[in-house]
């Protein structure tokens, strides 16, 4: 099973000093957002964490999500200074917004080709906002991703409320967390 990165409750940790995001299950690339890096950890004996790769086939222990590219091209990237668990729980949303300073999402160039290859003319709405939402570079028609917004939400959303993202983020995390959402519905995810 995999779990939907923007949806799920992790657990916050530090990585080697760094905070980060750990969580017991798979979670799927594709709802990893652009400037998030995705990890996966292989436990050792007595499920101690020990290494540290981009997917794990045998020992998986769980995953990370942290806001920078970490080097684990060593033949034994092993967990060096610890991985620490503080018992709090912290959604994505709430990482990216105290961690700012490394999820810039995607480039101008790079919004402008996603754009052009119209990825949202196939996805649902819930896809459309599981991906437009956390991007800060508009990909798509402003107004199809207003229309998506409030279909998701259910409600109407002023433009304005644009300009205050996080809080719309908000709101989107607590409808699925209320439908029981956990699982992955996105498909057009940045891949880290």
């Amino acid at each position: 099973m995999s779990i939907n990165a923007k949806t799920a409750r992790f657990e916050l940790v530090t990585l080697d000093g760094k905070e980060a995001l750990f969580h017991e299950d798979r979670v799927d690339p594709a709802t990893v957002p652009e400037g998030m890096f995705r990890y996966e950890i292989r436990s050792g004996d007595y499920g101690v964490p020990v290494l540290l790769r981009r997917d794990v086939d045998t020992g998986f222990g769980g995953s990370i999500l942290i806001n920078e590219q970490l080097d684990v091209t060593d033949p034994e990237p092993y967990i060096e200074g610890g991985l620490a668990f503080t018992g709090q729980k912290c959604s994505l949303v709430k990482y990216m917004r105290d961690n700012p300073a490394q999820t810039t999402g995607m480039t101008k160039e790079e919004a402008v080709a996603k754009a052009e290859i119209g990825w949202w003319k196939e996805a649902t709405a819930g896809e459309i906002v599981d991906f437009q939402l956390y991007e800060p570079m508009l990909c798509m028609p402003f107004d199809k991703f207003h229309e998506a917004v409030e279909e998701v939400l259910g409600r109407l959303v002023f433009t304005h409320e644009f300009a205050e993202v996080d809080k719309l983020r908000i709101e989107h995390e607590k409808i699925q967390q209320e439908q029981g959402v956990t699982g992955s519905g996105m498909t057009m995810g940045g891949l880290s």
